[in-house]
């Protein structure tokens, strides 16, 4: 019995049982609060002290209405041109998912995905433009695109 007890003392202080030690129970609390603190801070938009207004930033920023209007042009044109582009890889990553490539199908579709969020953020751009109004709400830009989409449909149709 004594041979026991000696060896158990003897293992008890080479190996640690107490495994709240091992793994740092109060390191890994700390770490956790940490990043939890950060990504809420990270994510939590911070209101803007003082709303600069379309006609503030044009004159801050020396614009001319000539300027402007090559602006409004070109984000049109580049959100056209994310939009094609979007649709001709998501006709490509089809084409791959009917071969059975799985892996080419995943990343076409999420660079397709990309491609649209370009499509929008270009097409947003314009849309503020349009408006001559700073800090739109993606909310407006859908509102505003259906019915302009419905608008066009309505005048095809007559015509």
């Amino acid at each position: 019995m004594g041979f026991w007890r000696k060896t158990g003392k003897v293992l008890g202080h080479a190996v640690d049982f107490r495994v709240d030690r091992w793994l740092d129970w109060e390191g890994l609390r700390k770490s956790s609060l940490y990043f939890w603190y950060h990504g809420k801070r990270l994510f939590k938009p911070k209101p803007p002290a003082d709303p600069e207004s379309f006609e503030e930033a044009v004159e801050r920023l020396n614009l001319t209405s000539e300027a402007l209007t090559t602006q409004k042009k070109r984000y049109q044109y580049l959100s056209f041109l994310f939009l094609a582009m979007a649709i001709a890889i998501f006709v490509y990553a089809t084409f791959i998912t009917t071969l059975g490539n799985w892996r080419g199908a995943i990343l076409s579709f999420a660079l397709a995905v990309y491609a649209l969020s370009q499509a929008f953020r270009f097409h947003f751009w314009y849309f503020q433009i349009t408006q001559k109004k700073l800090g739109c709400a993606p909310s407006e830009w859908l509102r505003e695109f259906t019915l302009s989409s419905i608008k066009s449909i309505k005048r095809t149709k007559l015509q």
